[in-house]
């Protein structure tokens, strides 16, 4: 019994340090440690574009600690073969309305399979880094139907105010497989 209730102890402090940190984080990333601890993963949200079970992105927040200070990042996955269109230094592109996702990228944007940053913050300090830092706007998802891939979007929100988020508002996709798609 004591066990038990020293282990839900433990998990309270745990979320409630996390949930410390989300409040309070307020940017810039010590670069100078090249080995950060990672001491805490959350899975936050995941999006199915066309509703066929399978999920096609999500994002997630990871704790690391740079030479103790506690480091935000906020990701996001492409899942199940999906990708996001990138600029050459592989951040997501922030697309506005009437713009083209193209299938075959140009020179300056690629299809990326890995996991992106969105924005990254610092414990106790006052400024974002990343260009999606406060921002609203899209991001071009390649994603695969049955074998054939579709372009899609998914309007995002780097909210830094309230949770230290990121909020999905909304998405669609081309139906047409392997054909460009402007965002509506």
């Amino acid at each position: 019994m004591i066990n038990r209730i020293l282990k839900n102890q433990s998990r309270i402090v745990k979320i409630a340090f996390i949930l410390l940190l989300t409040f309070t984080c307020k940017t810039s990333v010590n670069e100078g440690d090249p080995d950060p601890n990672l001491v805490y993963y959350s899975g936050v949200y995941e999006i199915d574009l066309n509703k066929d079970g399978i999920i096609d992105l999500k994002s997630d927040i990871r704790y690391y600690d740079y030479s103790g200070k506690i480091i935000t990042v906020f990701y996001l996955v492409p899942m199940n073969h999906s990708q996001i269109l990138c600029d050459e230094n592989r951040r997501p592109v922030k697309l506005s309305k009437g713009e083209t996702i193209p299938y075959k990228p140009s020179p300056l944007w690629v299809w990326n399979k890995n996991i992106v940053n969105i924005m990254t913050c610092e414990y106790y300090r006052k400024n974002w880094l990343g260009s999606w830092a406060g921002a609203t706007g899209f991001i071009g998802i390649k994603f695969q139907i049955d074998s054939t891939f579709h372009c899609g979007w998914v309007n995002i929100t780097a909210d830094t105010l309230r949770e230290s988020n990121i909020i999905f508002n909304y998405s669609s996709y081309n139906p047409i497989a392997e054909y460009e798609y402007i965002i509506k």
